[in-house]
Formats: C-alpha cells, structure tokens, sequence
C-alpha cells in the first residue's frame, strides 16, 4: 500500500510531503533495479519456438529455419518481431483496399443490373405468397 502512495498522484502531486512533482509516475528509486541485466556486455537470450524461427525468416534476419541458432538475442527477436508486426499491417491494408475496390466494382454491376436488395425481398416474399396460396 506505501508504494501506491508514493507512485499514484491523482491530483497531479505527490501525496508524500518532502518528494517533489514530476512527471514520471514513480521515482527511479522506487522501481527495483535488474542486477543481471545492469552488467555491461550482458544480453539477454531467448530459445526461439518454431514461430519465432518463423518470424525470424520472414524478416530476413536468417535465410532458413534451419540457420536460426538455438539462442537468438532479444534484441534481435523484437527487431524481427516488429518488423514482421508491420509487414503484416501492410498485408491487412493492400487487402483491405482490394476488398473495397470489389465491393464497390459489384455494387456499381448490380446497380446497372437493377438488382438492389430491396427488389430481391419482394420477389422472395411474392414467391413466398404463391408457395402458399398453391398448398392451400
């Protein structure tokens, strides 16, 4: 409950006396430091799964799978990851474009056809009418 009394200022303070205002939410101080990672030359390493693997070749980091090391830096994963967050964006984009474009190249053919919905309920509810008039 003392740290949320230190890190969270609703009225735009801090509500221990003595801290002064700033605009980080918590002190550096208050937030524990990483001893492993605090090393100089440390990186991090990450046993890729085959859907990283996957990520990792689809961003040309490697040519292959099978090239994909056991360990790969996560620093290198995340720059593979972002990349391949964007190609896919991309991807969404063209497809979302090419999906309007035919959307408003079929309606533009039904609009010079005269077919629109609404004469294609009425048809269905007049066939609908003789359907059962017949079995009466």
């Amino acid at each position: 409950m003392s740290l949320l009394l230190r890190c969270v200022r609703p009225t735009g303070r801090l509500l221990l006396a003595g801290r002064s205002s700033s605009r980080t939410l918590c002190h550096q101080s208050d937030v524990p430091v990483d001893k492993v990672a605090s090393k100089p030359g440390f990186t991090r390493k990450h046993h890729p799964s085959n859907f990283d693997r996957f990520i990792l070749v689809w961003a040309k980091k490697y040519r292959s799978r099978e090239e994909v090391p056991l360990t790969v830096s996560a620093k290198e994963l995340d720059s593979a990851r972002e990349s391949a967050r964007i190609r896919t964006c991309y991807i969404m984009i063209a497809l979302t474009l090419a999906g309007c474009l035919v959307m408003a190249i079929s309606g533009k053919k039904a609009a010079r056809e005269k077919k629109s919905l609404s004469n294609r309920n009425l048809e269905q509810r007049a066939k609908l009418k003789a359907e059962a008039a017949a079995s009466d």
